[in-house]
C-alpha cells in the first residue's frame, strides 16, 4: 500500500510542475494612433466627410516636454492623410501609425474644411521649428478655401478623450484635434434706403438695384506661419508681389438689393 501511495504522489507533483511551465506571459498589443476632431464654433463644425493632414514629432524621454525641447524632436508622422472611418467611428491615417512604447508625441494638423487635401499652387509644410507653414497662398485662386489649422496637441502618450460624431455615435479615443480658422470670412450686406430710412424703390418708383461686382484690393500672395509652441497664425506679405483687386462676387453674376432682404 505504501508503494502505491508514493507513486500517486509523484505523479501529482509532476502534473503540477508541467502546468506551471505552460503559463503564457501577457503580450502588450500595439495601439494604433487615431484622432478625435472636436467640433468648435471657431471651426463651424468639422464634418466627417472631410479629410485632413497630420504631422507628429517624437521626444524619447517622458520627463521632457514639447515647449522646452521642440527643436530636438524627431519626425514621426510626416503629412499623413486622415479620414473618418464610419464603420468604427474614428479618424485614422491611410497608413497605420502606432504609439511608441516610451516617449511622447506632439501633433499638428491642417485642413481645407473639405475632402481636398491640397490648395491651388500652395505648398503646405510642417516642422518642429515653425509648426505648419504655407509658402504662398494665392488669395485669387483660393478665395473660397476655408483654411483650418488645429491647435497643437502636445506631449501625447496614448489615444485620449471621448466625443460623438454628428449621428450620435461614440468615437474611439484619439488625439484631440481642435480645428480653428486661419482665415477670416467676409460678409457683405446691402439694402436700399432713402434719407437714412429703408425704402422700397422697386415698388414705389419701379427702380431695381443690383450689385454686379465687389472688389477687395489686397496682396495676391500671402505667407502663413503657425508657430511651433503656440498657434499665432501669422500672415505676411510675400516680397515681390503687388496689390490687385480680388473679385468676391461669386457664384451669382449679380445680386438684387431690396429694403427688406439685405443680400450677402
Amino acid at each position: 500500500m505504501k508503494a502505491k501511495f508514493y507513486l500517486i504522489a509523484a505523479a501529482a507533483c509532476a502534473a503540477l510542475a508541467a502546468c506551471s511551465k505552460n503559463e503564457v506571459a501577457p503580450v502588450e498589443v500595439d495601439q494604433e494612433i487615431t484622432y478625435q476632431t472636436i467640433e468648435t464654433k471657431a471651426a463651424s463644425g468639422f464634418k466627417d466627410t472631410n479629410k485632413f493632414t497630420s504631422y507628429a514629432y517624437f521626444l524619447p524621454d517622458t520627463a521632457t516636454n514639447w515647449d522646452s525641447n521642440a527643436t530636438s524632436s524627431q519626425t514621426y508622422i510626416d503629412g499623413a492623410e486622415v479620414s473618418y472611418n464610419s464603420a468604427n467611428h474614428y479618424w485614422k491615417s491611410t497608413s497605420a501609425y502606432y504609439w511608441p512604447k516610451k516617449g511622447k508625441l506632439t501633433f499638428f494638423a491642417w485642413s481645407t474644411n473639405s475632402a481636398a487635401t491640397t490648395m491651388n499652387g500652395a505648398t503646405v509644410e510642417c516642422s518642429n521649428e515653425t509648426g505648419i507653414t504655407v509658402d504662398e497662398l494665392n488669395i485669387t485662386t483660393n478665395k473660397n478655401v476655408d483654411f483650418l489649422v488645429a491647435d497643437i496637441a502636445k506631449d501625447q502618450t496614448a489615444n485620449t478623450s471621448s466625443h460623438k460624431d454628428e449621428g450620435g455615435n461614440a468615437w474611439h479615443n484619439g488625439v484631440p484635434t481642435v480645428f480653428k480658422h486661419a482665415l477670416s470670412s467676409i460678409a457683405f450686406k446691402a439694402m436700399t434706403v432713402s434719407n437714412g430710412v429703408a425704402y422700397d424703390y422697386k415698388t414705389n418708383n419701379d427702380i431695381e438695384f443690383y450689385i454686379t461686382s465687389i472688389d477687395i484690393k489686397s496682396d495676391v500672395n500671402r505667407k502663413y506661419t503657425q508657430g511651433n509652441t503656440a498657434s499665432n497664425h501669422t500672415w505676411e506679405d510675400v516680397v515681390g508681389t503687388s496689390a490687385s483687386p480680388l473679385d468676391v462676387l461669386t457664384p451669382a453674376a449679380r445680386i438684387e438689393v431690396t429694403k427688406d432682404a439685405p443680400k450677402s
